[in-house]
């Protein structure tokens, strides 16, 4: 009778990041979770990770604010389960889900299934509100839409059980009709931009030339009251110099002229 009961004596070892749903021998389930060691008579425990998940939803196909069916969209959602939680949420749903992941670990956890379904409600509710070329220009805010209605429709249906911790969109791809769409658009940006650079450019160019012509002025208009010339006469100084320096300048460059009677030096 004591090996018997020895027998019936067992002892489950919960690891940390992890949490066990205990189930009865009667069929019963605890409502309470378990972590670290725990001695079971006739009992099991079921060992869910409630670390961080990474779940990749890929293929989606939404359709946005005009009906324009998106050719893919891949997504990753980070979650992770609250531990007090799992217990009440699997006699609930009785979801128990296994997953391989990055390392190659395989992952016991619940609620997956539920949790992919809302998250792929959320991102059509959140799709159909806008069109595509929008949602495009500001993934970032697509991506925060998408979690806050997720998490929304996640706490309205199983309150407390699931965190949504990020969801990052990996491939948003339009129909090509959009993307020739988008690409024209942003070509028309780049020349806008150029425009307006060449505008700005012009306008500068014209901001100096004025500056300069104010400066010959402020200068013509004191080279009159000093040498009490008339501005004609000042301006016929100034060209006069002017062409007299351009001779002398012509004069020093210029070639000099081969005597044909003169003779080579021997060598």
């Amino acid at each position: 009778m004591l090996v018997l009961a020895g027998a019936l004596v067992g002892c489950a070892r919960v690891p940390t990041g992890s949490v066990g749903i205990v189930k009865h021998w009667s069929g019963e389930i605890a409502t309470e979770p378990v972590t670290g060691f725990k001695t079971a008579i006739l009992d099991s425990v079921i060992q869910v990770d409630t670390t961080e998940t990474r779940v990749p939803l890929n293929g989606l196909r939404p359709t946005d604010a005009n009906g324009v069916l998106l050719d893919a969209l891949d997504v990753v959602v980070s979650f992770r389960l609250v531990p007090d939680k799992v217990p009440s949420f699997y006699i609930q749903t009785k979801e128990l889900d296994s997953y391989t992941d990055e390392s190659g670990r395989l992952i016991t956890t619940v609620g997956l299934h539920v949790m992919q379904n809302i998250i792929q409600h959320s991102i059509q509710e959140i799709t159909k509100k806008e069109v595509t070329t929008e949602l495009a220009a500001n993934l970032g805010g697509y991506e925060q839409s998408i979690l806050q209605q997720a998490q929304s429709e996640l706490d309205r249906g199983y309150p407390g059980v699931f965190k949504l911790i990020r969801i990052n969109v990996n491939h948003f791809t339009p129909p090509s009709a959009i993307r020739d769409q988008v690409n024209a658009i942003a070509a028309l940006k780049v020349e806008s931009q150029r425009i307006d650079q060449a505008q700005t450019l012009i306008r500068k160019q014209s901001e100096l030339e004025s500056a300069k012509a104010v400066l010959e002025a402020n200068a013509l208009r004191a080279a009159i009251d000093t040498s009490h010339l008339s501005a004609e006469q000042l301006i016929a100084w100034k060209n006069a110099r002017a062409y007299e320096t351009q001779a002398r300048a012509i004069g020093e460059s210029a070639t000099r002229t081969i005597d044909a009677a003169r003779q080579p030096t021997a060598k």
